[in-house]
């Protein structure tokens, strides 16, 4: 998962140096949920 999203990251970035959308940018946000669900599943287990 990490690297599906590390990928998609790699696909924006090139994307708005080239041309910004709003796609490009409804795109991030949903990868900063991603980030924020992941945090909240992964954070417990680095507590122990």
């Amino acid at each position: 998962m990490l690297e599906n999203i590390g990928h998609q990251v790699e696909e924006i970035e090139e994307s708005i140096s080239n041309n910004p959308t709003v796609e490009d940018f409804q795109r991030i946000q949903k990868l900063r949920k991603e980030f924020i669900y992941l945090r909240k599943v992964v954070y417990p287990f680095g507590r122990q």
